[in-house]
């Protein structure tokens, strides 16, 4: 009963954020966006019968990321916001890396997706580097991250099947690109229209989902 109260909570407040954002109140903003990842590991940790350390962590540095990026034009903030998030993608690489031993037969499809992740952070990055300024080298140490937390998630097909348990996961990770390519064209070229809503949309999307892959 506490699990489906935490869960149906995590959804109000979620559907929530997305409206306030949607008529620009702030102040909504900052009481809902802090309470999601909190929210969201309470539902993980009932709803496991043993919780992984891991996906605790990294909901805990994407929380520490959301407060602090809610003020990103504070002294510092929006560093240790990136930061905060960074350490978080490591800890889903860690995550998706358990329990993967090399393979010596890997299929040679895989190398070719090793090819499209290359050339989409290639690409964003191009699109992005004029735009950057000093934070050029932060921005493609994240960049290069997060493309290994979402390959690392692909990885996993080749010693599971194509289940519930992989999907959410790669989905999730897929969403992340998502949400942080367009983080990083509103941050630094420019606002779009509802930009803040498609990014915590695909976000919180992309937590739920990985979490939601390890509840199987």
């Amino acid at each position: 009963m506490t699990k489906l109260i935490i869960g149906g909570l995590f959804c109000i407040v979620f559907v929530m954020h997305i409206v306030f954002s949607k008529i620009d109140y702030k102040k909504g903003c900052y009481y809902t966006k802090p309470l999601l990842m909190p929210l969201l590991g309470i539902y993980y940790i009932l709803s496991v019968a043993e919780v992984n350390k891991l996906i605790v962590i990294a909901l805990v540095f994407g929380f520490m990321g959301d407060v602090f990026l809610m003020w990103p034009q504070g002294k510092n903030n929006f560093m240790i916001g990136l930061g905060a998030f960074l350490l978080g993608h490591l800890c889903y690489v860690l995550l998706f890396l358990q329990g993967i031993s090399f393979v010596k037969d890997v299929p040679v499809w895989f190398y070719f997706i090793i090819i499209i992740y290359a050339s989409i952070g290639i690409t964003v990055m191009k699109k992005l580097t004029v735009y950057l300024g000093d934070m050029k080298v932060p921005t493609y140490i994240y960049m290069a991250t997060i493309l290994l937390m979402s390959f690392s998630s692909l990885a996993r097909i080749l010693v599971m099947d194509m289940s519930i348990a992989f999907t959410l996961p790669f989905i999730g990770s897929l969403l992340f690109l998502c949400s942080d390519a367009m983080l990083g064209f509103y941050t630094f070229k420019g606002k779009f229209k509802n930009g803040e809503i498609y990014i915590m949309l695909t976000y919180v999307l992309a937590q739920a989902f990985i979490v939601g892959g390890y509840l199987y």
